[in-house]
């Protein structure tokens, strides 16, 4: 490919912009180690240890804005697993209207409450 000019933004140059001599390419330990993760994370066994947390990972994403999981008012492990099992079974009774709702398995005047 034969390039005659150049013309860089604003500007009228007819010249190649200056180039390195000899353009090397760097590659560290820390590069390295992040192809090979993600060499890992393509394989089927990785894939299917991964199933479950991914899951989760959307449970816990669902939780973390509307009911406030983020910021417990509460202190103490009893309060906090007691806090947190009633946020986590308003989840469920939500996402079972919703599903009951679309499918049409409960009346709409039954779940006024849903949001």
């Amino acid at each position: 490919m034969n390039i005659t000019s150049w013309t860089l933004q604003g500007s009228n140059r007819e010249e190649p912009p200056a180039r390195a001599a000899d353009p090397t390419l760097t590659v560290t330990e820390k590069d390295r180690i992040v192809a090979l993760r993600k060499q890992l994370q393509d394989t089927w066994e990785f894939k299917q240890a991964y199933k479950a947390r991914s899951g989760i990972e959307g449970t816990n994403s669902e939780l973390k804005p509307a009911p406030g999981v983020r910021k417990l008012r509460v202190r103490g492990r009893l309060r906090v697993e007691l806090s947190l099992f009633l946020k986590t079974s308003a989840l469920n009774v939500k996402r079972f209207l919703t599903y009951a709702l679309s499918t049409g398995a409960v009346r709409p005047d039954f779940a006024l409450a849903t949001g």
